[in-house]
């Protein structure tokens, strides 16, 4: 059996295509894998490292602006259209699934023109460009979100599956993992970072907050700045705080969130996935530079739920940030209702959900 996997850019499109494929490789472990992306995207990076092969095709987002860089991307994607034609043609594979992003348009086409199995999965509530087109030929689109029917009303068939969460983040217990961090039960314990790489509105928010407000002993404090400003952060540090981590990046992120009383975050889809599938209250600072505003989108559901607090770019700051962490972590009733609320958002067997729909579609094809 032959399943081809398209999707990459972001962590969102990358990690629930690897979550899927290793969940397959144990229930097929004859099946033969082929991961399709881009030649920048995360998964150049993620990808090997589990193991899979991945080949690449040329993408370009599209620009609003004209003359030759607006003509440009066409070209570039006719040439992944070349290329993916070729791809098809020399694995044939069995089964399709993709996670979004532009690499996953050119492949796909070609999966569905020729009636491959092919089932999508859209881990934010507004869908990507790539699945809005995919899902009209699509077997099944899977979602993350009940809102995201909404724009996919087109599709042939939608079914409410969540994101794959990480398993070593399920089975964490929130009592072990706060015994292994050495926290007392009155000790609150808060996590502040800004996605994967970073992001410096919320750094400067951070610094801000622990030379002008913060006192040791407040909370206790990770604040991870990300790789890429984790020296410039590490030098800005005036104070030094007895309560407070700064690391260069979580590692034992599984420990650290299932421990947390409250996590500042942007909110991407797999950082909503696993807050809501752990039930943890959080501040959510959605990234302005990501497509169609959909960060924006995803914490907006969340916080109607009563699952986070929203906060912008624009009006975050180092006392904006610090009453708005305390007024929570204080609040014992308001911080256990919007764990709650969290938790009722969350789907924590989406792996199994799409697994089955997986069987469905292989069905036809062993």
């Amino acid at each position: 059996m032959k399943i081809l996997i398209a999707g990459g850019g972001t962590g969102g499109h990358v990690n629930p295509a690897i979550a899927m494929a290793n969940n397959l490789k144990i229930k097929y472990p004859n099946a033969k894998f082929l991961f399709v992306g881009s030649k920048h995207g995360l998964e150049n990076d993620l990808v090997p490292k589990e193991g899979y092969k991945i080949t690449r095709i040329p993408v370009k987002g599209f620009s609003r602006k004209g003359g030759l860089s607006k003509i440009w991307p066409y070209m570039v994607l006719m040439a992944g259209m070349f290329k993916s034609f070729f791809i098809y043609l020399s694995f044939r594979p069995d089964m399709a699934f993709g996670t979004g992003g532009f690499a996953s348009g050119p492949i796909l086409f070609w999966t569905s023109l020729f009636k491959v199995p092919t089932l999508l999965h859209e881990a934010n509530v507004l869908p990507g460009i790539t699945n809005r087109m995919l899902s009209k030929n699509a077997d099944i689109t899977a979602i993350c979100f009940p809102e995201s029917r909404e724009y996919l009303k087109k599709s042939k068939r939608i079914e409410l599956t969540g994101n794959p969460i990480r398993k070593r983040l399920l089975s964490a217990d929130r009592v072990s993992s706060r015994e292994q961090l050495k926290l007392k039960n009155d000790e609150k314990y808060v996590v502040i970072m800004g996605g994967s790489q970073g992001a410096r509105p919320i750094n400067d928010a951070v610094l801000d907050m622990l030379e002008n407000h913060y006192n040791d002993g407040d909370f206790n404090l990770v604040f991870a700045p990300g790789k890429r400003h984790f020296v410039e952060v590490s030098s800005s540090m005036k104070k030094k705080f007895s309560k407070v981590e700064i690391p260069s990046y979580i590692y034992d992120s599984d420990i650290v969130y299932s421990a947390a009383d409250l996590i500042v975050n942007r909110a991407g889809a797999t950082t909503i996935s696993e807050l809501t599938a752990l039930g943890v209250a959080s501040i959510l600072i959605p990234s302005p530079y990501v497509a169609e505003n959909h960060q924006e989108k995803n914490a907006r559901t969340l916080e109607n739920k009563g699952g986070c607090v929203l906060l912008m770019d624009e009006e975050i700051n180092g006392k904006v940030l610090y009453d708005n962490i305390m007024g929570i972590i204080r609040d014992e009733d308001k911080l256990k209702a919007m764990g709650t609320a969290a938790a009722g958002a969350g789907i924590r067997d989406a792996s199994q959900k799409l697994s089955v729909l997986f069987d469905e579609l292989l069905e036809g094809v062993k």
